[in-house]
């Protein structure tokens, strides 16, 4: 199976990651930062602190960007956008 990396691109530090996550493929791959990235956003708002996520990069095992998922594109699957700031 492939390796993919996802490294976090946060307000003030991006967090690489090092060890990888073999999946099927980039579609897997994209469903697992969607997931990663809701996960992260909880916790914040759970500790009542500012959410400080922007994002993920999906990076192939040479460390090559091939996708990248935003937190404005996975907020509003599972937020009304009613309910979201504009």
């Amino acid at each position: 199976m492939p390796l993919f990396y996802f490294n976090i691109r946060k307000n003030d530090a991006n967090v690489e990651d090092i060890e990888g996550e073999e999946l099927p493929d980039l579609g897997t791959a994209t469903a697992y930062a969607e997931e990663s990235i809701l996960a992260m956003v909880a916790e914040q708002l759970k500790a009542k602190s500012s959410v400080d996520v922007y994002g993920i990069e999906i990076t192939n095992a040479e460390k090559k960007v091939i996708a990248v998922v935003s937190t404005g594109e996975v907020l509003p699957k599972v937020i009304p956008p009613t309910i979201l700031p504009r």
